[in-house]
């Protein structure tokens, strides 16, 4: 068995004047809370780095392959995007699809409504289609808002 290049109590010097700033910085904020002592600061800190630096590893595909070039990555990637496209596309044609399909029912029930009015409600409606129907009412809006924002937040 060979001997280990670490052993398990080691002396580390930080000499990255930002590095140990953050270092400090965070040990103030975290340390009552979450950490009793120094020691457990800094293994949840190599803990936390050496997960962050395996998974950036494993994602890089440029580090996977040393030969390749980042020409090769770049191609590799976008070969990825255009499967993730093409993937999504039936996806994107539905929505598409069935939002001309519902502007298309919702025109012809505001044709359907319009026949049955009477010309006073004709003209109070047009008379107030600008100012009350061109704009969507704030809860209408807010669940916009909240639709665009879960989709930013799945996608």
């Amino acid at each position: 068995m060979t001997k280990p290049l670490l052993t398990k109590e080691n002396l580390i010097r930080i000499k990255d004047e930002k590095v140990f700033n953050k270092l400090n910085e965070m040990y103030g904020k975290f340390y009552r809370d979450m950490h009793i002592s120094k020691n457990k600061f800094f293994n949840d800190i190599l803990k936390i780095g050496i997960e962050v630096f395996e998974k950036q590893e494993k994602d890089n595909w440029a580090l996977k392959n040393e030969k390749q070039t980042i020409l090769d990555a770049i191609h590799e990637h976008t070969k990825r995007m255009n499967y993730f496209i093409k993937f999504s596309k039936p996806f994107i044609k539905n929505a598409y699809a069935n939002v001309e399909i519902l502007q298309e029912m919702l025109r012809q029930i505001y044709n359907y409504f319009l026949l049955k009015m009477d010309r006073t409600e004709k003209e109070y409606f047009e008379n107030h289609f600008e100012s009350y129907f061109n704009k969507l009412p704030n809860k209408l809006e807010e669940n916009k808002q909240r639709m665009f924002d879960y989709y930013d937040y799945e996608s």
